[in-house]
């Protein structure tokens, strides 16, 4: 909500405002965050720390940008429950290309956006009370672009890690990402072996694919919000610190 502010566009009236993906966010965001921070600190390389969607979004950018812009960049990403394709909820499960998918032709461009109680509205007079209670109790304090859910639920739905498609029928694929471009920045993931919405089965199939250098690190028995409410054990930490050294050969230049 802090940042719903615009030079031209009006987040409240127009749609416009809420057309991207969370790619874009690894696209366009991720960078302008890095160069920001680089200027601020005086650095010429950084650690990218990403969490959930924060990691499909790297993930993203990586595969496409790793040689023109990240490998100059960073030193390393750390992601934190790494996400490739999303377990969807089972309230969408069969019928998301009925709901979610069918949110902005009923004008709602925003979940937890500024027009979010009117929204809710919409949702309850178009659809069932179950997705009506889903998306009224499931939902967070962060505006989040309709279009970017749709892109999740979409990759869940047939189990891709694939660009977005703006005309998708349900079983349509569209052009995968490839996750082996992905070759020069040193990567570290740190998963819970218990996530339900990012599996680390489906995680650690992506993570083979990586020709980068990776390391994993698992907390057993522990899900997803674990990173958000949990994880500030000495032994998290202790993992962290070991993760964050700049490399030497950065120190000597």
């Amino acid at each position: 909500m802090y940042s719903w502010g615009h030079k031209t566009l009006d987040a409240a009236k127009d749609a416009e405002y809420w057309d991207w993906t969370w790619a874009d966010m690894g696209l366009y965001d991720d960078p302008a965050n890095i160069d920001a921070i680089k200027k601020a600190t005086g650095e010429d390389k950084i650690f990218y720390i990403g969490y959930s969607q924060g990691t499909g979004q790297m993930h993203y950018a990586l595969a496409k940008n790793e040689k023109t812009y990240h490998v100059n960049n960073l030193h390393k990403v750390v992601h934190l429950a790494p996400c490739f394709i999303a377990d969807l909820p089972d309230v969408l499960k069969g019928q998301a290309n009925s709901t979610i998918m069918t949110f902005r032709d009923n004008g709602i461009h925003a979940i937890n956006g500024p027009n979010w109680e009117a929204d809710l509205e919409k949702i309850k007079a178009n659809y069932s009370f179950t997705i009506y209670e889903y998306f009224k109790h499931a939902t967070g304090s962060q505006g989040q672009g309709v279009k970017s859910e749709q892109y999740w639920t979409m990759n869940g739905m047939i189990d891709r890690f694939q660009e977005f498609n703006d005309e998708w029928d349900s079983n349509e694929m569209s052009e995968l990402i490839d996750v082996s471009k992905i070759d020069k920045v040193p990567m570290t993931f740190i998963v819970g072996t218990n996530d339900a919405i990012c599996p680390w089965p489906t995680a650690k199939k992506f993570i083979k694919l990586i020709k980068a250098p990776t390391k994993t690190i698992t907390v057993v028995n522990d899900g997803h919000m674990y990173f958000s409410s949990r994880a500030n054990t000495e032994w998290f930490m202790d993992h962290m610190r070991n993760e964050l050294q700049v490399p030497a050969e950065s120190l000597l230049q």
